[in-house]
C-alpha cells in the first residue's frame, strides 16, 4: 500500500486538486494516520479474517508455499456475531401485555383526536344520533341540556362545560351562561345594541352574546 501526500496539487490531477481544495490539509492528515497505523491494522485484518502464513509444516514446500494465507474464518464470526448484538431492534419491559394493551389504547385515542363526538339527543319516544356539525345551538332549560338543529330539539346528556371540551373549538363558542352556537349557521350579526350583540342564525333563532363573553366571541371572529 503505497500513501502519496497532496503537498503540490501541480504536480497531480488538477480535478482532484479542485475538488478537495480547502480540504487538502486535511485530507493529507488522514494520509499521515493512516500510514502510521498501516501496518498494526494489516495485523488486526489478518486476525479478522483468521489468516496464517504457512512457515513449518514438518516437510519440504515450495518458495510459493511461504506465502500461501489460509483462511480459517472463526474470528470474524465471533466479532460479526458481538456487532450483530449490539443492533437494537426493540426493547423488552415487564409485563409486556399490559403495556401493549396501554400502547394500543393511546393510538387508538390519537386516531380519534379531533374527529367529532357522538352525541345521541332524545326527544319523546324518540333517540337520534346527532350530528355536531349540523347542530345549530346547545342551551340550556329547566337545569337540562338541549341541542337544536333543523329536525328539532332534543335533550343531550353532557353538560356545556363538558360540551365546550368536546366540541371543535373553533367552530363552537359559549356565547353566554347557558348557550353554545355553532358559527358556521350563524346568519349574521346585529352589533348595534349597547353591551350586547345579537346572533341570528341561519332558521332565524335569536341569541345574544353576554356582556361578559363579547371578547371572547370577537376573538373567536378575529375582530
Amino acid at each position: 500500500m503505497t500513501l502519496t501526500y497532496l503537498t503540490n496539487p501541480a504536480n497531480h490531477s488538477r480535478d482532484a486538486a479542485t475538488a478537495l481544495g480547502d480540504d487538502l490539509p486535511a485530507f493529507n492528515r488522514v494520509l499521515r494516520v493512516l500510514g502510521a497505523r498501516r501496518r498494526r491494522n494489516m495485523l488486526r485484518r489478518r486476525y479478522y479474517d483468521g489468516e496464517e502464513r504457512i512457515r513449518n509444516i514438518g516437510i519440504a514446500i515450495p518458495p510459493d508455499l511461504e506465502d500461501l494465507m489460509p483462511v480459517v474464518g472463526w474470528p470474524a464470526k465471533a466479532v460479526n456475531v458481538l456487532s450483530t448484538r449490539l443492533n437494537i431492534e426493540g426493547f423488552a419491559v415487564p409485563d409486556a401485555a399490559r403495556s401493549d394493551e396501554e400502547v394500543r389504547q393511546i393510538e387508538s385515542a390519537l386516531t380519534h383526536l379531533g374527529a367529532p363526538p357522538r352525541l345521541t339527543g332524545t326527544g319523546g319516544n324518540r333517540t337520534v344520533l346527532l350530528e355536531p356539525a349540523r347542530v345549530l345551538r346547545f342551551f340550556t332549560r329547566d337545569k337540562r341540556v338541549y341541542a337544536h338543529d333543523a329536525a328539532g330539539t332534543w335533550r343531550v346528556q353532557p353538560r356545556l362545560h363538558e360540551l365546550e371540551r368536546l366540541l371543535p373549538g373553533s367552530d363552537f363558542i359559549r356565547i353566554n351562561q347557558g348557550e353554545i352556537v355553532n358559527l358556521a349557521h350563524v346568519a349574521f350579526m346585529d352589533m348595534s345594541g349597547a353591551g350586547t350583540i345579537c346572533v341570528q342564525l341561519r332558521d332565524g333563532t335569536r341569541c345574544f352574546v353576554s356582556r361578559r363573553s363579547i371578547p371572547r366571541f370577537k376573538a373567536a371572529l378575529g375582530l
